[in-house]
């Protein structure tokens, strides 16, 4: 009975969440706002998710070309290539690879496995966020430093975009550069979900390969941006006009999330 009792105890100390994710159903949508380093604006996000899968939407839109501005005529402009379904984060709670489907600068998505094992520090503070009674983890995540807040009472292993891996649901995600911002605005525990099983039968690109397209994208839109400054600013000088066309600080290196 004792080697019972033993056996017993190491199975609920070792496997001590995934007892809780059996016990315990959830069929969640969490919202949130989302902004990642190249993003100019908040967008709206939709994490679905049971005991078993999540699926982080964001990004949807009708217009294959979404040009995102502000009601500021001298605001920022950004310009996203989407469709309908938007661009997605699949996973299997249980499984470390997830399934992203993004777009290049162009109307075709493509769809990549992105292999992801978060090493977080739990740290002993506590805060209400999003009146959630949260707790706080940090990790460090191809190229920046994250502070993030998780909620135990949701306790299942999702979070928004890429993030997941903690004893419960992530409501807000910073990082060290401030430069991403993702928040949780609404939590609904009895929605109706979606079918959340495998939505992608096949990957279409490498994650490498995927990261080469879009440098490829930025530096053709760098150069023919630098052209068309050019073309007007000796059009300025011939027409006798003493102004200076700028590009506004435009970075020749692409801004992005994971920088590694």
């Amino acid at each position: 009975m004792k080697s019972i009792k033993m056996t017993l105890l190491f199975i609920l100390l070792y496997f001590p969440f995934n007892y809780l994710l059996i016990a315990q159903e959830f069929n969640g949508l969490a919202k949130y706002k989302v902004r990642l380093a190249e993003d100019k604006f908040d967008f709206d996000a939709s994490l679905f998710f049971n005991e078993k899968f999540s699926k982080f939407i964001y990004k949807e839109n009708d217009k294959k070309k979404w040009v995102v501005d502000s009601d500021d005529p001298m605001g920022p402009i950004q310009v996203v290539h989407t469709d309908d379904q938007g661009y997605i984060v699949w996973r299997s709670i249980l499984d470390p690879n997830m399934y992203v489907r993004e777009f290049c600068g162009s109307e075709r998505p493509e769809v990549y496995l992105d292999p992801i094992k978060f090493d977080w520090t739990l740290v002993n503070e506590e805060k209400e966020v999003a009146g959630l009674s949260c707790q706080k983890a940090t990790t460090s995540f191809r190229g920046r430093e994250y502070t993030v807040w998780y909620t135990t009472s949701i306790p299942i292993s999702v979070g928004p975009w890429k993030f997941n891996g903690l004893p419960g649901l992530i409501v807000s995600v910073t990082d060290n550069k401030n430069e991403v911002h993702i928040r949780l605005v609404d939590l609904n525990l009895s929605a109706s979900i979606p079918d959340l099983s495998n939505p992608f039968q096949n990957t279409t690109i490498t994650r490498e390969k995927f990261i080469e397209c879009l440098d490829s994208e930025y530096e053709k839109y760098y150069r023919r941006n630098q052209a068309i400054i050019a073309q007007l600013q000796a059009q300025a000088q011939a027409d006798g006009d003493d102004i200076e066309i700028s590009d506004g600080g435009l970075s020749k290196e692409r801004k992005s999330t994971e920088l590694n």
